[in-house]
C-alpha cells in the first residue's frame, strides 16, 4: 500500500492541503467533524464527510490537489444578519422620526406666517 504525499499549509478555521494521491481514496483530517465545514478539491466544492466516526473526510482522485477546508458554521452568521438587520431597521426608525419632526416644524412655521399676515386661510 502506498501512502499519498500531504503538506498542510494554514491551520484553524481555514486549511489548504497539497495531497499527491497514488489512487484515488479519502483524505482523513484529524480535526473533529462538525457541520459547518466545507471542502474544495482543485477550487470545485466537495463534501467533508465522517471519517473514522468523528474525524473529517475528503473523497480524493488519483494525483496531484489542492484540497481547501474552510470553518463557517451558520450559527454565527444568521445572528450576525439578525443584528444588522436590527440595525439597519433602528436606522429607518431614527430617520422616519426625524423627517416627521421636520414636517411638523415646518408645517408649524406656515401657520403661524398666515397668521402674522391676517390671510383668510389662517382664519377659517
Amino acid at each position: 500500500m502506498t501512502v499519498p504525499r500531504t503538506s498542510v499549509v494554514g491551520s484553524g478555521p481555514k486549511l489548504r492541503l497539497s495531497v499527491d494521491a497514488p489512487a484515488a481514496g479519502y483524505l482523513v483530517v484529524n480535526e473533529a467533524w462538525f457541520p459547518g465545514w466545507y471542502a474544495t478539491v482543485d477550487e470545485r466544492p466537495a463534501p467533508v464527510l465522517r471519517g473514522n466516526v468523528i474525524m473529517q473526510a475528503v473523497e480524493i482522485p488519483a494525483g496531484k490537489h489542492a484540497v481547501a477546508l474552510r470553518f463557517r458554521p451558520g450559527y454565527v452568521l444568521y445572528p450576525l444578519a439578525l443584528a444588522l438587520l436590527a440595525w439597519v431597521a433602528t436606522l429607518g426608525w431614527v430617520l422616519r422620526a426625524a423627517l416627521r419632526a421636520r414636517r411638523r416644524e415646518a408645517s408649524a412655521g406656515d401657520v403661524s406666517r398666515r397668521q402674522r399676515r391676517g390671510s383668510p386661510e389662517a382664519v377659517s
